[in-house]
């Protein structure tokens, strides 16, 4: 009996569309996977680190902690530790207008208002660099058409930006080709896409052997953390199908 594990996480990207991802300036997407190497770097440079994974946060200390250390003699190296390019995510805080919005003391927003913007919730919803908000403009304003739709000149144009765009995330993502880039709404709408195309033989094998599919037996991992939107699409495939969902 064919048996799979498929561990489901989140992971949300934002492109420029049509654009790609920087169409003025240095590509962020190098400097993303830039940053990721040096954090790799480091963990992997600094001795101090695999100290640090083998003591449990949730041991109490028999002293009060100090800057020089917990408590029991153990150094706090994370006090002074210090990432390879760590000024990465203050240096793009320029291409977002809208994270130099000021607040008054009311939180209303106002020019002269002495407390910044500090957004959390990308989660929900990502603010857009300017790289993308251009993009955005430059195509409704010269390129707005219908993709795969039409044989006039702005239909053409909208068509091989669209195409364009997918070649460049899948260079990003190192997939084999475009045919492996689907454009959604979002991560909650791709993740649902995702479960729903798994699931939808409900079980049994589908007409093409090439076609991944869950069957009873199969593991669904997901981690404690996961929001809501990356729980229940897979509950539902797990019942549909008689996976089991860990």
């Amino acid at each position: 009996m064919k048996r799979t594990t498929i561990a489901a996480t989140t992971i949300a990207f934002n492109f420029g569309l049509a654009e790609g991802f920087a169409p003025c300036g240095r590509r962020r997407g190098d400097d993303i996977l830039s940053q990721s190497a040096s954090i790799q770097s480091s963990a992997a440079s600094d001795p101090r680190l695999g100290t640090a994974l083998a003591v449990s946060p949730a041991a109490p200390a028999s002293q009060p902690p100090t800057a020089e250390g917990d408590g029991d003699g153990n150094e706090r190296w994370w006090a002074d530790f210090e990432l390879n390019d760590a000024e990465l995510a203050t240096s793009v805080i320029p291409d977002f207008p809208i994270l130099s919005t000021k607040f008054d003391d009311d939180g209303r927003p106002s020019p002269g208002g002495a407390k910044r913007l500090v957004y959390l919730d990308s989660a929900a919803t990502s603010q857009k660099p300017t790289q993308v908000t251009d993009a955005l403009t430059d195509y409704y304003e010269r390129s707005n058409s219908n993709v795969h739709r039409g044989a006039h000149a702005l239909s053409r144009e909208a068509t091989e930006l669209y195409e364009g765009a997918r070649d460049k995330v899948a260079s990003f993502v190192n997939a084999n080709s475009r045919n492996e880039i689907v454009f959604t709404s979002g991560a909650t709408e791709s993740i649902n896409l995702i479960a729903s195309s798994l699931s939808h033989t409900a079980g049994r094998p589908p007409g093409d052997p090439r076609e991944l599919y869950l069957t009873e037996g199969d593991e669904i991992l997901i981690t404690e953390a996961e929001h809501h939107s990356n729980i229940v699409p897979w509950q539902m495939a797990a019942e549909d199908t008689g996976a089991v969902l860990k």
